[in-house]
């Protein structure tokens, strides 16, 4: 179902809750993933990619979107985010 603003209107959530578009183009997104400085990391099982999204402006909308992975084999079943230490 596209993500049109007539279909996110008739999203329900509970009071105190809302909902808004944050990225659309995604292909058919499978996983996601946030750090804790709001990255959002979202992979397409299909296409075999992983792409980050960013929220430059603290706007709720992202305004990037890099690809950050694509395997030749489809099937990308889980994303892992660890802090590297020096």
């Amino acid at each position: 179902m596209p993500a049109t603003d007539a279909n996110v209107e008739q999203l329900k959530v509970l009071a105190g809750f809302t909902v808004n578009k944050f990225a659309e183009d995604l292909g058919k997104p499978h996983i996601l993933a946030v750090t804790s400085t709001g990255q959002m990391y979202v992979s397409d099982r299909q296409a075999g990619i992983v792409m980050l999204l960013l929220d430059n402006n603290g706007d709720g909308i992202a305004e990037s979107k890099q690809l950050l992975l694509r395997s030749e084999e489809t099937g990308i079943k889980n994303i892992k985010i660890a802090a590297l230490k020096n």
